[in-house]
């Protein structure tokens, strides 16, 4: 059976309208996302704060009691099967200094991104 052009021109709009509303309930859960993300980025900039403060505080003292025997390989088995460690020991200095870049530059990049919608 053949529609009508206003049957036609009804499915259209019809159409459109299921598509529009697909995209608002889209929009509306992605918002929903990025507000838990704010709070994630917030969590992740005061986590960076503190691994900072232990790089440019402890972490050079660590280091030396950890070459002169202080702080043994048994001491770092412990810390890391304790600590779930998932990468990097923190008296690796590339480890941290890896850790703090990326989440650095992963926010410049996510600042750059938001600059770009606006």
């Amino acid at each position: 059976m053949l529609m009508s052009y206003a049957s036609k021109q009804h499915h259209t709009v019809l159409n459109r309208l299921i598509e529009m509303q697909q995209l608002n309930d889209d929009i509306q859960a992605q918002t929903q996302q990025l507000k838990i993300m704010l709070k994630q980025i917030k969590q992740l900039q005061k986590q960076h704060a503190r691994l900072d403060e232990f790089y440019q505080k402890e972490y050079q003292s660590l280091c030396l009691a950890y070459q002169n025997g202080d702080i043994s390989e048994q001491d770092l088995d412990y810390v890391n099967e304790q600590a779930k460690t998932k990468g990097y020991s923190v008296l690796s200095e590339d480890g941290i200094w890896n850790v703090l870049i990326d989440a650095e530059q992963t926010q410049r990049a996510l600042i750059k991104q938001l600059v770009n919608a606006l």
